[in-house]
This record gives structure tokens, sequence and C-alpha cells, in this order.
């Protein structure tokens, strides 16, 4: 038997089905806000993504900005880390030799 559970916001009612529960959990994830927002800048990642929901452009920048600094910390490693082996034998194991 399905419920039917009013979201605040003027969302409207919402399916809470036992059939569907990994929506019932998705629910949880969001959060409603209110932000401004540049309109040109809007307008440029619309036409670069060829994404049209203002939520769309904000949740890619959002996961672009993660990845990217993800990739930052990860850089920022580099040399730091000890390593002890033989990269001309690692290689050998591929069929690859050393400067290719």
């Amino acid at each position: 038997m399905a419920t039917t559970t009013r979201v605040t916001g003027g969302a409207g009612p919402r399916d809470k089905s036992p059939e569907r529960p990994d929506e019932a959990r998705e629910c949880h994830r969001f959060k409603r806000t209110n932000i401004v927002l540049d309109d040109a800048l809007i307008e440029e990642a619309r036409r670069l993504t060829g994404l049209q929901a203002k939520r769309e452009i904000v949740e890619e920048a959002l996961r672009t900005l993660v990845r990217v600094r993800e990739q930052q910390q990860a850089l920022a490693l580099f040399g730091k880390l000890p390593w002890d082996g033989d990269l001309a034998e690692i290689r050998r194991g591929r069929n690859l030799t050393v400067g290719e």
C-alpha cells in the first residue's frame, strides 16, 4: 500500500511506496536553499553544457569543484610518498621498454 507525504516548499505530494525505497531515502539527501546567481554566468554554463535547469547547472558545478579539488589534493602528494620498486622491471612485464 502506498502512502503519500506532503513535502514542504510547494513541491506537492510524494509517493513513498515500499516499491521505491531508494526514492524515499533520496528525499533526505537534498536541502532546499535560495541563492543569488549571476545570470550571465548561468547563460554561459547553459551554452557550454547544454543543461537548461539552474539546479542541474549548480549540481554539475559542485561535482566539478569537488572532482578538481580531489585531483589537486592527490597531485599535492606527488613525490611525497615513499615507493620502493623497479619501474623498468614493472614495464618489462607489460612488454614495454624504458623510455616509451
